[in-house]
């Protein structure tokens, strides 16, 4: 018997087996009862229901897989999403089983849609992070931090600009004068002077420019140097 409720002037129809709401039409209630719908019906939607809402982007589950994602713990996200897709197909498969049209507006609306969506972003966030940690172990740091920005992970990124700053730091302190740092000026000096280095003239600016901006990476030099330093070259 289909259910009426009654607030104020507004009357809306339920079905008694599973709850849906067919708003003011009794019609559509009454049908879906007698054809659409049963006890057994209303249990196994019941239960989809209570899946769905775990799976949705709001549930224990996908929270736990974007916990582990944001740990960079990628190896184990990665067979967490996994499962997880595997669950929304049998999700999939329960409800055309029980018999539901998860493409109707009046059943099981957007399950599907809403569900991938979700597999959409972790698989995404899955490859960006695996592409980030892959280009910081071949020590590509500015392509890293780029993704880490995309990411929006702007400690991520940070710490690799660190990484970054402490090895160029290392190779400028490497290169010593009887002991003591050389100077601005004598890094200036063995930067427009390598006429030596490459076998060409446009070779020997690219290694100049690349050298220069190691320094400036490194902290050695300031942008406005480089920037008088680069003039220079090209020039």
């Amino acid at each position: 018997m289909v259910k009426k409720v009654e607030e104020g002037t507004v009357t809306t129809y339920y079905c008694d087996f599973c709850g849906e709401d067919f708003g003011y039409n009794y019609g559509m209630a009454e049908n879906h009862e007698m054809y659409d719908c049963s006890p057994k019906k209303a249990k196994h939607k019941n239960e989809i229901s209570k899946a769905q809402e775990e799976l949705n982007d709001g549930g224990k589950r996908y929270q736990n897989i974007y916990s582990t994602l944001k740990e960079n713990k990628l190896d184990e996200a990665k067979t967490l999403v996994n499962e997880y897709k595997k669950d929304i197909d049998g999700l999939e498969k329960k409800a055309y089983r029980a018999g539901f049209d998860i493409t109707n507006k009046n059943e099981m609306s957007g399950l599907s849609k809403k569900l991938k969506a979700n597999v959409r972003i972790l698989n995404m966030q899955l490859q960006n992070r695996t592409k980030a940690v892959q280009r910081e172990r071949a020590l590509d740091f500015g392509a890293a931090i780029r993704v880490w920005e995309e990411l929006g992970e702007i400690d991520e990124a940070a710490r690799v600009r660190k990484i970054m700053s402490e090895q160029g730091a290392v190779k400028v302190n490497q290169k010593v004068v009887h002991g003591d740092e050389i100077s601005k000026t004598e890094i200036k000096d063995s930067v427009l002077n390598k006429s030596n280095v490459g076998t060409g003239e446009g070779e020997d600016k690219f290694t100049k420019l690349k050298e220069l901006k190691e320094m400036f990476d490194s902290g050695f030099i300031s942008k406005e140097e480089m920037e008088t330093i680069k003039m220079e070259i090209i020039s």
